[in-house]
C-alpha cells in the first residue's frame, strides 16, 4: 500500500531559515546495516490469540543521490527471523534464515508454509528509491526477484499465494522504509506538522483492510547533535479527507469490522549531521471487533503493532 505523505505544516511561524535539517541523507557508495522488528499482538475472529514477531536484517549500499531528490540503494537482505507464540501452545515457534530448513512432517505444519517465503527472500536484493522524506518512491529488480522466488512452485501451491504477498511493493515499502517519514525540510525545536499515513490491517486480525492515520508530528528535542522527533494521533477504518478508498478488492470486508477506538503513537532519533536513521519505534492500537456475517454478534479481536527499525552498522 502506497504511504502518503501529506505533512502540513501546522505552526509554519517557526519555519524557514532556521532550525534543524530534517531530511534522511545518505552517501553513494556508503553502506548501512539495519535491522527492523515487526511485534503484532491480537486475536483472530476464531477467538484465538498469540503474538508474531519478525526481524530482518538487510545490508543497504547506496548507489545513486540526487541532492534534495532522491538516494537510490542496493538493499541485501542477510538474515530472517520470525517467532510465533499462541495461547494455547506451551511455547513458541521460531524460524531463522540461517537455519536448515525443516523436512518431512516439520515442513507440512501450517507455521512452516507460512514462513517458507521467507527463507527464499534472505540472500535476494533489491533495488529501492526513496524521497529525502524517507518516503519509497518504487523498486526495481522486483519483478526478477518474484520469478527467482517462484521457480519450481506449483500454481496450486499455497506457497505461491505468501510469496506473491511478500514481494508485492506495498509489503516491500514496509520492510525497507522507516517507520516514521521526515518533513524534508528544516524545523524548530516544538514545532508541528499535522501529517496522514496508510497502513494495512495486521494480519493476525484475518480480514484483509486498511488503517488510516491522522495526527501530528513535532520535532521534541536536538541534543549532542541527535533529533528526537515524535508523532501521536487516531486511527480510523475510513479515509479522512483527501485520502483514498479502500481498494476494491478489499472493499466488501470494510462491512466486518467495527473500530472502537484506535490510537498511534512513534518516535524517531535521527543524527542530523549527516540525516542518518538509527534508531525509531512506531505502535498502533485497535480495539477492534470482527462483526459475523451472520448478524448474531461480534467477536473482539484488538490488535497493537509496533514496529521498529535500528541502525546495526
Amino acid at each position: 500500500m502506497r504511504r502518503l505523505a501529506a505533512l502540513l505544516t501546522g505552526t509554519a511561524a517557526l519555519a524557514g531559515c532556521g532550525g534543524e535539517d530534517l531530511t534522511y541523507r545518505r552517501e553513494e557508495g556508503e553502506v548501512r546495516t539495519y535491522l527492523r522488528t515487526v511485534l503484532v499482538e491480537g486475536r483472530s475472529p476464531a477467538g484465538t490469540g498469540g503474538t508474531f514477531r519478525s526481524e530482518a536484517t538487510s545490508r543497504e549500499r547506496t548507489v545513486e543521490v540526487i541532492p534534495g531528490e532522491r538516494v537510490v540503494t542496493e538493499a541485501l537482505f542477510e538474515r530472517i527471523r520470525i517467532d510465533l507464540r499462541m495461547e494455547e501452545d506451551a511455547g513458541a515457534q521460531a524460524f531463522d534464515t540461517k537455519d536448515p530448513p525443516p523436512s518431512g512432517e516439520a515442513a507440512a505444519t501450517p507455521f512452516a508454509q507460512r514462513t517458507a517465503p521467507f527463507r527464499r527472500l534472505a540472500g535476494a536484493t533489491v533495488t529501492v528509491r526513496q524521497r529525502p522524506t524517507g518516503m519509497v518512491e518504487g523498486f526495481e529488480g522486483v519483478e526478477a526477484l518474484r520469478e527467482r522466488m517462484l521457480e519450481g512452485v506449483a500454481e496450486e501451491d499455497p506457497l505461491r499465494s505468501g510469496i506473491e504477498r511478500l514481494v508485492s511493493p506495498g509489503s516491500l515499502r514496509y520492510i525497507l522504509g522507516p517507520n516514521l517519514l521526515l518533513p524534508g525540510r528544516r524545523m524548530a525545536t516544538g514545532e508541528t506538522m499535522e501529517i496522514q499515513d496508510i497502513r494495512p490491517m495486521p494480519e493476525t486480525a484475518a480480514t484483509p483492510g486498511l488503517l488510516y492515520l491522522r495526527g501530528k508530528f513535532r520535532l521534541a528535542e536536538v541534543k549532542d547533535g541527535k533529533a528526537r522527533v515524535e508523532v501521536e494521533g487516531e486511527v480510523s477504518l475510513d479515509p479522512f479527507p483527501k485520502m483514498p478508498p479502500w481498494p476494491p478488492a478489499y472493499a466488501p470486508y470494510r462491512s466486518r469490522l467495527r473500530l472502537e477506538r484506535g490510537v498511534f503513537k512513534g518516535w524517531a532519533r535521527v543524527a542530523v549531521d549527516k540525516g542518518i536513521l538509527e534508531e525509531d519505534e512506531h505502535r498502533t492500537e485497535l480495539s477492534l471487533f470482527f462483526v459475523k456475517p451472520d448478524g448474531s454478534g461480534e467477536v473482539p479481536i484488538s490488535q497493537t503493532v509496533t514496529q521498529a527499525t535500528r541502525l546495526v552498522r
